[in-house]
Order: structure tokens, then C-alpha cells, then sequence
């Protein structure tokens, strides 16, 4: 009698053990599920062009024209409003201005322009990327034509400022 009490003290010891172990295991894993959740948790950037560039300014380009010499561009961002004059170069009475307010777009990456046109433009360091009509950068070797450039006034004491 004696060694069946001891064969059943020692099976019901094997079961407690085996089962705490399994709970080990499972809070192992559990815990693992949960690094794994944290690691996977998206951090969303606050910076934008809207918030972290200098964007107001004048910006200056010449961009591609199927029928002149280019079409010089200037844009002029004061607060939420510009102004746009395009010269159409080589062009008698090729001089348009047009006036109205900026829209962010794309979570401040983006401006649209309120005018006839409706021209969007990506805002970088001291640039104005011209997008095509479905938003995205103009490729191709006619690629860098569509990037206007901030103009940078240099003051009587010698330094740079923006425009």
C-alpha cells in the first residue's frame, strides 16, 4: 500500500509540475505577443513641410512649353495666399498673373494653388516641386524643369535672406 501511496504522490507531483510548467510556457508567450505588439506600433511624425520649412518666399523657375522658348514662372507665397506670374517666353502678350490662396494637402507635404489651374506642388527645402494632374513628381529627363527655386535676397550688411 505504502508504495502505491508513493507511486501516486510521485504522479500527482509529475502533473503539478508539468502544468506549471505549461503556465511558464504560456506566460513566456504571452509576453512575447505583447513585445511583439509594442514593436509593431506605428510612430506618427508630427513634421511636415507645412510645419518644419520656411515655405513662405518667392520661388522662380522656367518650365517646359510645347509651343515658346519655356514659361517663367514666379510664385509668391505670403501666408495662405499667392500670387503666380508666368512669362511665356519669346510669346508677344505671353505675360499671365493670377492671385488666390494656398490649400495643404497630403498632411502638409503638399500645396494646391486656388486658381484657374489648380497646379499642385510638392514644398521642399527652399523648393516648389510642380506636380503633374494626378499629384505625383514629373519624371523623365524634363524632371528637374519643374522645380522652382526659393530666391534668396542678399541684404546691404551681406546677408542671405529669403525672399
Amino acid at each position: 500500500m505504502k508504495a502505491i501511496n508513493i507511486h501516486i504522490a510521485t504522479l500527482v507531483l509529475l502533473v503539478f509540475t508539468s502544468c506549471n510548467s505549461n503556465e511558464k510556457k504560456n506566460a513566456e508567450t504571452n509576453s512575447e505577443n505583447i513585445v511583439e505588439i509594442v514593436e509593431e506600433e506605428v510612430v506618427i511624425d508630427s513634421h511636415s513641410s507645412e510645419s518644419s520649412l520656411d515655405w513662405e518666399g518667392t520661388y522662380k523657375g522656367t518650365l517646359p512649353c510645347a509651343d515658346c522658348e519655356g514659361i517663367e514662372r514666379t510664385i509668391t507665397i505670403n501666408g495662405h495666399t499667392f500670387i503666380s506670374k508666368d512669362n511665356y517666353l519669346g510669346k508677344k502678350d505671353g505675360v499671365f498673373d493670377s492671385r488666390g490662396y494656398i490649400k495643404w494637402i497630403d498632411n502638409g507635404q503638399k500645396i494646391l494653388l486656388s486658381d484657374d489651374n489648380e497646379t499642385t506642388y510638392l514644398v521642399g527645402e527652399n523648393t516648389l516641386t510642380q506636380l503633374d494632374k494626378s499629384g505625383n513628381k514629373v519624371t523623365g529627363e524634363l524632371a528637374d524643369f519643374y522645380i522652382l527655386k526659393k530666391q534668396i535676397a542678399i541684404s546691404s550688411t551681406g546677408e542671405e535672406n529669403a525672399k
